[in-house]
């Protein structure tokens, strides 16, 4: 369960990094479209990216499988879906809020805790999140400067103690 919460908290610290930059993206392409044809890039942050295990450190066992998507749901607003695999468990987690201010995250459909995001830099994210009675995180997300890789540093506190994570997403 804590793997799985991890994980989300993870995913939902991306989505709201995209969150947040689609909102500039869309705000920096009106001002443009009034003055020049112009065409903005696409939002590095949005997609389907998978944990690859072999560069993730995770605190037990890692899943078999597991992909993050990350969608623009409205310029201040995103949604994050992961969905993974595990030795004895398959889950879905989401996230639909917006940065610096508590959302809820759901895992299953059903409410499992809140998360908070921060943007720092167009490559870089903090956040905190409660799950549960007692795991709490701190979390930094940072994208690759080529936009193919996502590492997720994770420092989780719960009632049996404290530890430190890493979890790789790739293109």
């Amino acid at each position: 369960m804590k793997k799985l919460v991890l994980t989300f908290l993870c995913v939902a610290l991306i989505f709201a990094m995209t969150t947040f930059t689609s909102g500039v993206q869309n705000l920096i392409s009106q001002a443009k479209a009034e003055h020049a044809p112009a065409k903005s890039a696409p939002d590095p942050w949005l997609g389907t990216w998978k944990m690859d295990v072999s560069q993730s450190k995770l605190h037990g066992p890692a899943p078999k499988e597991e992909t993050l998507v990350i969608e623009a749901v409205s310029a201040s607003r995103i949604k994050y879906s992961i969905k993974s695999i595990g030795q004895n468990s398959q889950y879905t987690l989401t996230y639909d809020g917006k940065p610096d201010s508590a959302s809820p995250v759901k895992m299953d459909g059903n409410p499992a805790g809140t998360a908070t995001y921060h943007r720092v830099t167009n490559h870089e994210y903090s956040g905190k999140a409660s799950m549960g009675q007692s795991l709490t995180t701190t979390e930094t997300i940072r994208l690759s400067p080529d936009k193919k890789k996502t590492t997720v540093k994770i420092h989780a506190k719960d009632d049996k103690g404290e530890y430190d994570e890493i979890a790789v997403y790739t293109r």
